[in-house]
């Protein structure tokens, strides 16, 4: 091979080599490394003690006593173990996208201000033990990309604002971290029940048997009539899917005076006691529930004996004689099911829904009329009333 022929072979794989270099620095990087907004965060969240959470409109102060996790302004009422955890491992799985503004004046636009008038900012603060601050971070507003769920945020007392991988849940508003069911009575289940005024005549409805559609008025003044057996009905449903819009510990009333007592029997024997106060312009319902065998009706008890035999496991096909059924879980009888209410209530006052208070306020002389005359419009019969 001649000098010429070996210097063309050269020079071609040298020009090779830097057309290659060239077009891989201008190649699209496909590849990004995420770099954790709170690097090592995931190791330390079995040593949070408490979380606190605030925006332009609320509060909330999470606190962990032991295995329980507390609102603490709303007199310790238990969390929601399970919102908390997500919120945890949510903070501790962001992923940093890419670096935002570092302006104060911008920062509105993505929403991660200083929560404030003005702000739909949401601060979060974490903290370990001995009230160690392990994170504070603003939360601004979402993105969608793709099936990526996307944030905006920044940390507290920093300039520089971050888009972030990861999905956050949770808010200020203390309702948000509670469970705020109370009791769930079918209407079906109601035999009865009876509110009674500081002043004034009670107010009672009451069925015969579980099969009537209807409830009937009791007391009834003479020469009066019931406006309508489905607005005098309506009050049956007082405890169903009963959910409360605050909590306060029952401690708050105890010199206080009730301002009216309700009393909701059940065919199988079940009893709610109810006793309203009232402070700061607020009512607030206080429960008590216990088991009446004497009330257990005939048709309530078969259909008792029913749901017992249903409940039997039946017998495996071709089961070995040495190999018993599987065993279904047994069924929570009435007077269980009153001992895990009286539990879950006895240390609480709830603020109802208003359309519940609406019913525990009724007044004798808004369920009935003078024969004949037609009911106004604000007392017509209400939509979904019966039972």
């Amino acid at each position: 091979m001649n000098n010429k022929l070996l210097g063309a072979l050269v020079l071609a794989v040298v020009l090779v080599a830097l057309a290659w270099k060239i077009s891989s620095d201008k190649a699209p990087q496909t590849e990004v490394t995420r770099t954790a907004l709170y690097v090592g965060l995931i190791d330390k969240l079995n040593d949070v003690t408490r979380v606190e959470l605030r925006s332009a409109k609320a509060q909330t102060t999470l606190k962990r006593d032991g295995d329980q996790w507390t609102v603490a302004n709303r007199d310790n009422f238990p969390a929601d173990p399970a919102a908390v955890k997500r919120l945890l491992l949510g903070l501790a799985d962001l992923q940093i996208v890419e670096a935002k503004t570092s302006l104060p004046d911008s920062y509105s636009r993505i929403g991660v201000a200083d929560p404030g008038d003005g702000s739909d900012s949401l601060q979060v603060e974490v903290y370990g033990a001995g009230d160690d601050k392990l994170l504070a971070v603003i939360v601004g507003h979402s993105r969608e990309a793709g099936q990526q769920s996307q944030r905006y945020v920044r940390r507290a007392g920093e300039a520089q604002s971050w888009l972030v991988n990861g999905k956050l849940e949770g808010g200020s508003d203390p309702i948000t971290w509670l469970d705020a069911r109370i009791v769930d009575i079918d209407t079906a289940r109601v035999r009865r029940v009876e509110s009674t005024p500081s002043e004034g005549p009670p107010v009672a409805i009451a069925k015969s048997k579980p099969t009537d559609n209807f409830f009937d008025l009791e007391n009834v003044p003479a020469g009066k009539a019931p406006r309508s057996k489905a607005l005098v009905s309506s009050l049956g449903a007082l405890l169903l899917d009963l959910r409360f819009n605050s909590v306060a510990a029952a401690s708050r009333f105890a010199e206080a005076r009730p301002v009216r007592r309700s009393k909701v029997q059940t065919f199988d024997g079940l009893v709610a006691r109810i006793e309203e106060f009232e402070a700061d312009g607020k009512t607030y319902a206080h429960f008590d529930f216990s088991y009446d065998a004497s009330l257990v009706h005939a048709e309530a008890a078969k259909d008792t004996a029913a749901d017992a035999q249903a409940n039997e496991p039946a017998p495996l096909p071709d089961t070995p004689a040495d190999k018993p059924a599987a065993e279904a879980a047994p069924k929570e009888t009435v007077e269980q099911e009153a001992a895990r209410l009286k539990a879950r209530t006895a240390d609480w006052v709830y603020e109802l829904p208003d359309y519940k208070m609406r019913m525990l306020t009724k007044r004798l002389d808004d369920l009935v009329q003078v024969p004949g005359k037609e009911a106004p419009k604000a007392e017509a019969e209400m939509p979904g009333a019966q039972p």
